[in-house]
């Protein structure tokens, strides 16, 4: 084969290398120009869908000729000098074909890998989704809550709740005023449910409430009467396992105990309350 051949497979070579990357190059440009000096975050122009990958096959095309038209000529020239049988020129024009392939080999093959990850991260995602979408189904929920006063001043509200995935949970409540919205009474504890329709207990006295009320909503004033609904918030939330805690999804690992997470129960009821507050700092 004559040299001028030979370097024009190279110049092929470096064409599939080289033209690529100027489309890439190119199409790049012309967009990051159209964005900053002629459209910005406008509507553009439906003509863009085919100029700017015109502009960029443009590129390509001419820098993939100009790859091939350099090295036959390089070649054309080294056949009339003492080279044309030089076994260092040819050594010399295998280099040149063989690296710009290898240069693509290797972009392929990172591709490739870059796929795989991708396939495989989705896969994972997919997986967290599904669990946390299961969990979410299956936890138990509030779903009613009652409240009564007794003979004794004492308020007793009685939380059921509804679910299948068993196992322990925290609940928190808190009593409020809808005037204000001062928290007069709350509470923290751990609960283990086990059967399909359960139920917790909550129980709070009116000197609870009339002591706090004086405090934070009076600052220390008496002879008051209190008569307007009270609300008693409860939320539920699973105490999850390490290995149910991992198979979340980040996003929502990062969101667990946070009044937004979607694993949450919350359910609120209102309640009348009526009582005196004297200067002793009683109600009745």
């Amino acid at each position: 084969m004559r040299l001028r051949h030979q370097y024009l497979i190279a110049g092929v070579a470096w064409a599939f290398l080289l033209g690529p990357a100027a489309f890439l190059l190119l199409f790049g440009f012309a967009a990051g120009a159209s964005w900053l000096w002629l459209f910005g975050d406008n509507p553009w122009p439906t003509a863009t869908q085919w100029a700017l990958p015109l502009i960029g096959a443009i590129g390509a095309a001419m820098t993939a000729l100009a790859c091939v038209l350099i090295a036959y000529e390089y070649g054309k020239a080294r056949e009339t000098g003492a080279g044309a049988s030089s076994r260092t020129e040819r050594r010399k024009v295998l280099i040149l074909a063989v690296f710009p392939l290898a240069i693509i080999l290797l972009v392929g093959l990172n591709s490739w890998r870059d796929s795989q990850k991708y396939a495989k991260d989705m896969e994972m995602v997919a997986q967290r989704e599904a669990a946390f979408a299961a969990l979410a189904g299956a936890r138990y929920r509030i779903t009613d809550i009652t409240i009564d006063r007794s003979e004794q001043d004492r308020f007793h509200a009685t939380v059921r709740m509804n679910g299948e995935r068993e196992g322990n949970y925290h609940l928190h409540w808190q009593v409020a005023d809808t005037g204000f919205g001062a928290t007069l009474a709350s509470g923290d504890e751990t609960i283990a449910l086990r059967t399909v329709n359960a139920q917790a207990e909550i129980n709070f006295t009116v000197d609870q409430l009339t002591q706090s009320y004086q405090t934070k909503v009076l600052k220390g004033r008496a002879d008051v009467l209190v008569q307007e609904p009270f609300e008693l918030d409860a939320w539920l939330v699973p105490i999850l396992s390490e290995d149910e805690r991992a198979a979340l999804p980040p996003g929502e690992q990062r969101r667990l105990g946070k009044l937004d997470s979607p694993l949450q129960s919350k359910r609120e009821i209102r309640f009348p309350v009526r009582f005196i507050i004297r200067k002793a700092g009683t109600g009745r």
